[in-house]
């Protein structure tokens, strides 16, 4: 019978604190709990969804590390035809700035007209540079994704991404009524937010849920 009164007693001081706390305070008590509960619920699921395609995701990897391993010598030929496209347009970038400093100085209409020609052709001049690199990025592009190895390691990674994304949607729906409880749950916070929490104080509080609710 005491042991029964005690543990009531605790229940009524319970109660009775929170209901002491203030609509702020009690908002973001609420607030958080609903925050960890929607991250705890993501790590579930992205637990099982890793657990279920750990051999799918295994291979996916070992793929993507030969394709790396079989196009190495044309990335590095690509990468350097865009660091080639970088320098040619920042150097037509220059001589256009410096042209164009010129007109600001002309004289004369002789003088603007000359300066505004120079302007045109360096513009011209660059796209034409930039077209010639671009060609030549499509054609090692192009050659690289035709070769038979490439095309199948590629499709291979394709079909495995595609298993995944059906297994990840199947596992996820599982779960979609308590995802949209939760989703529910914190819009009807946010209508009910009030005023008073976009104070300083109150407003670093919430960020903090936000970015780590759980703690």
């Amino acid at each position: 019978m005491i042991k029964n009164i005690y543990y009531i007693l605790i229940l009524f001081s319970a109660v009775s604190l929170y209901s002491c706390a203030s609509p702020e305070e009690k908002w973001v008590k609420d607030y958080k709990q609903v925050k960890c509960d929607s991250v705890k619920l993501s790590e579930k699921i992205e637990e099982e969804i890793k657990k279920d395609l750990k051999d799918t995701l295994t291979a996916k990897e070992t793929l993507e590390k030969d394709l790396k391993q079989l196009t190495s010598a044309d990335e590095k030929k690509i990468a350097g035809f865009n660091d080639a496209l970088k320098k040619s347009d920042a150097d037509f970038d220059k001589k256009i700035e410096e042209a164009k400093n010129d007109l600001k100085k002309a004289k004369n209409k002789e003088e603007e007209k000359a300066a505004n020609k120079k302007v045109d052709n360096l513009i011209f001049q660059k796209s034409e540079a930039g077209k010639d690199i671009g060609q030549k990025i499509f054609v090692a592009k192009n050659e690289m994704n035709k070769k038979p190895a490439v095309k199948q390691i590629k499709e291979e990674i394709k079909s495995k991404e595609k298993f995944v994304k059906e297994k990840t949607e199947e596992r996820r729906s599982k779960y979609k009524g308590e995802i949209k409880r939760l989703q529910n749950k914190l819009l009807e916070m946010q209508k009910d937010k009030p005023k008073s929490l976009d104070a300083e104080p109150f407003k670093k509080q919430i960020e903090a849920i936000d970015k780590a609710p759980c703690n």
